[in-house]
């Protein structure tokens, strides 16, 4: 408990904190200096998570099922999943954040690779929650059996994005961002909102083709059997699809914020901002327009830009997801 106390503080000091102090160390822990009850906090999030979903998979397994028969005669979609009333609802959504920004900063920064753990930790939480708040998860399933994917491809899928993703992300901060000083003001402001230009001038090319070449929609397909919102859809992706999709827009922040303005701040600020909204476009509380983009696979291509494209009949990818 004091380990999430420490973080929460530390994302306070972040927000609240005076310009020019970091609310971590001047460098990441090594795995020798990480205090004991990290890893008791850790594993007993880790143990929580998993016995929620142990209780809670086999409802939704059984769920899916029945949708997957029911489909035969009539259509199904978001009135045949259960949703918990909008505050609690709202709880999860606050969770979500926690984690998407402690584990873009604090905790890679405070607790070096280690802090992995607990990240990982907290996103099996947040899968947890996400099987509780909502049914999402079963409509989704039944959508992506009756597209030729089982459970275990699900869940396969869900746990070697977040991990790639975690890897990715911490090599990045722990090599570049390690004891960075962070400032606010209009510079990093304008700059980061340049640099977010950039990466959906890449990122839209990438996903427009995912949904425009036949050879490479094919692989979109399990993104988009998640038509309903909610953390486990923003994960389910093929490995060649989350490789296509994210590849040149990571490189370019590395680039622009490394080797031509050689600023780590700006780095750590521009990957938070990006893994967070790319995350929190798929929860449906929110409503942003990528929600939609999922449930109607409309030619949205753009990932902060509500922007849509004309000749949806081009679209490669839809047509392969399997409609009830």
């Amino acid at each position: 408990m004091a380990v999430l106390l420490h973080t929460w503080h530390g994302m306070v000091q972040l927000f609240t904190g005076e310009s020019g102090v970091a609310p971590w160390p001047s460098k990441p822990m090594t795995l020798d200096e990480v205090p004991a009850d990290f890893w008791t906090t850790s594993i007993a999030i880790l143990l929580t998570s998993f016995t929620i979903q142990y209780f809670r998979w086999p409802q939704l397994r059984e769920k899916a099922a029945a949708l997957v028969i029911k489909s035969k005669s009539a259509r199904i979609g978001a009135d045949d999943a259960y949703e918990a009333p909008a505050p609690i609802r709202a709880l999860f959504s606050f969770y979500w954040v926690f984690y998407t920004i402690s584990n873009a900063t604090v905790i890679p920064l405070t607790y070096g690779w280690a802090g992995m753990m607990l990240g990982l930790s907290m996103i099996e939480l947040l899968l947890a929650f996400d099987l509780v708040v909502t049914e999402h998860m079963a409509v989704n399933l039944a959508i992506l059996e009756c597209n030729g994917y089982g459970f275990w491809q699900m869940m396969l899928m869900i746990r070697f994005t977040t991990v790639m993703a975690f890897v990715g992300h911490y090599n990045t901060v722990i090599s570049h961002c390690g004891g960075v000083i962070p400032v606010f003001d209009v510079y990093t402001l304008v700059t980061v909102v340049g640099i977010l230009a950039v990466t959906e001038g890449l990122f839209y090319p990438c996903h427009k083709a995912l949904h425009r070449i036949p050879a490479l929609s094919k692989y979109h397909v399990a993104h988009h059997c998640c038509k309903l919102g909610g953390f486990h859809q923003a994960v389910t992706l093929h490995p060649i699809d989350m490789f296509f999709e994210f590849t040149l827009p990571k490189i370019a922040v590395l680039v622009i914020c490394v080797n031509v303005m050689g600023n780590p701040w700006l780095l750590l600020v521009t990957t938070w901002i990006v893994g967070a909204w790319y995350a929190l476009e798929h929860d449906d509380l929110l409503g942003l327009p990528h929600t939609k983009h999922h449930k109607y696979i409309n030619q949205v291509y753009t990932i902060y830009l509500d922007h849509r494209e004309s000749n949806p009949e081009k679209d490669t990818c839809k047509p392969l997801v399997k409609d009830f």
